[in-house]
């Protein structure tokens, strides 16, 4: 869906400014979609928790974020994508914060949080520079005349965010691996890498 949105409505045929935006545009919501399966999965695969019946309804919410995203992903509805992605990105880190607190309390995550101290503000900081940017920047394209090549400077410091929040996951994905906490507190470990 994202491969034939991005054909018909991008002018990916010619090499200009607006074709690099659409290329870009592209790139971003791919990894968009890459973060937020990394999300999912990762808390699927490493945590237990008592669902209740907004676990099923939430995800849902998510995915239909995510098409209105995809939907908005052309260069002439640069703003709106960049609204959809800030508003994902809050979402995200709602969902991501409340599973966090369900899986907290289920005594078989007891070894991953023993290690880990409930989430603050700080915590949520990135996900909410990368939404307050992604929303103030989509409201000045919709608001005054943006050039394409701003356009693509407007995006690289989202992909600079997706590409933290992919980092993100991954640490968290080591440290649940218990092999991998043990070497990590461990001071005589001190591996290089090549």
């Amino acid at each position: 869906m994202l491969w034939s949105a991005a054909v018909a409505n991008m002018p990916f045929d010619h090499s200009s400014a607006t074709a690099v935006t659409g290329w870009l545009q592209s790139f971003t919501t791919l990894l968009m979609l890459i973060v937020v399966w990394m999300t999912f999965v990762g808390l699927l695969m490493r945590f237990v928790w008592t669902p209740a019946l907004s676990d099923t309804a939430l995800p849902f919410i998510v995915g239909i974020l995510q098409f209105a995203v995809i939907e908005a992903a052309t260069p002439n509805r640069f703003g709106f994508w960049l609204i959809g992605l800030g508003v994902l990105s809050l979402v995200m880190a709602f969902l991501t914060q409340r599973y966090f607190k369900l899986a907290r309390l289920n005594p078989q995550n007891a070894e991953f949080f023993e290690l880990v101290t409930p989430a603050t503000w700080r915590d949520f900081l990135p996900s909410f520079v990368l939404a307050t940017y992604a929303i103030t920047a989509g409201a000045a394209v919709l608001a005054f005349s943006v050039t394409a090549w701003a356009l693509t400077l407007i995006i690289l410091p989202i992909i600079a965010g997706f590409a933290y929040y992919i980092y993100d996951q991954n640490r968290f994905w080591v440290m649940s691996i218990p092999s991998s906490r043990k070497k990590a507190n461990d001071p005589n470990n001190r591996t290089e890498e090549s």
